[in-house]
């Protein structure tokens, strides 16, 4: 069987070469262009950690994990903001907070609260009050006040 004339890519007008079962011309796309775009959890998984990209995978933890770890009175979108807020640093040790580790690891990142939500008549889960923390080290820190 002949090979098929090359075809420009999709995305990038590079010339590919088209087999029998490749996409239609004006559809089919190079390596590069297939691949997950900058900005997506594809992205972060093959290496990429520009902040689009810790965005979308921090997103896409948070919606996949177990219904006992979302902490459903903390919105998503608000946990990553205020992850951002804090530069993705854990305000209690001063370390680098990790995404890519398993969300029961100690150095998974985790919300701590200011004014612990046990000596508060009423929790306050405003994001004043919350700050970014390794799981770790707010279990360590318990529900005193001083960090």
């Amino acid at each position: 069987m002949p090979r098929r004339a090359d075809v420009p890519c999709a995305g990038c007008g590079k010339l590919i070469w088209r087999s029998s079962t490749s996409r239609p011309p004006g559809e089919a796309r190079c390596r590069g262009c297939w691949r997950s775009p900058c900005g997506t959890r594809g992205a972060y998984d093959r290496g990429c950690r520009c902040a689009d990209c810790r965005r979308a995978k921090a997103e896409s933890t948070v919606a996949y994990l177990p219904p006992a770890y979302r902490h459903h009175w903390i919105a998503p979108a608000d946990r990553i903001a205020i992850y951002e807020r804090d530069d993705w640093t854990c305000q209690l040790c001063g370390g680098p907070v990790d995404l890519a580790v398993h969300h029961l690891h100690r150095d998974a990142p985790s919300l701590d609260h200011i004014e612990p939500q046990s000596l508060a008549l009423i929790p306050n889960h405003a994001p004043s009050n919350l700050r970014t923390a390794h799981r770790g080290c707010n279990s360590a820190r318990g529900n005193r006040v001083a960090a």
